[in-house]
């Protein structure tokens, strides 16, 4: 949650924002899922030099709130995905019962590659 907080460098829930950036990590989900980064960039205010790592702290950050602890990366992958030494698949939707109107249904039978991901630390040593 604090990686959302720093990319929005705001508080997560902000009532003084447009409803639909209210609560931040959803709205950085449907901009991952849309594709959509450079208009987060712009309203947090990111030159267009920093995209890569916006998106790789965006994708982290998604991986890391994953409405299943399993599927979560541990601290030591975490630092890898943000110092750009892993490559950072796209996360599976991490909020599916918040977001009924995304695009991305939740797959509940873990054949999908990435909602089944599982992060080694030893992988990488």
């Amino acid at each position: 949650m604090l990686l959302f907080e720093i990319i929005g460098k705001r508080r997560n829930l902000a009532r003084n924002v447009p409803e639909s950036q209210e609560w931040f990590p959803t709205w950085v989900w449907k901009m991952v899922e849309t594709g959509n980064s450079v208009e987060l960039m712009m309203v947090c205010g990111f030159e267009d030099k920093d995209k890569d790592t916006i998106e790789r702290m965006m994708k982290t950050a998604l991986w890391c709130v994953q409405h299943r602890p399993e599927s979560r990366p541990s601290m030591s992958i975490v630092v890898k995905m943000l110092e750009g030494a892993l490559e950072i698949p796209t996360p599976p939707n991490p909020f599916p019962a918040y977001l009924m109107d995304s695009n991305v249904v939740p797959n509940n039978n873990n054949n999908n590659v990435s909602s089944s991901t599982t992060w080694n630390d030893t992988s990488f040593l």
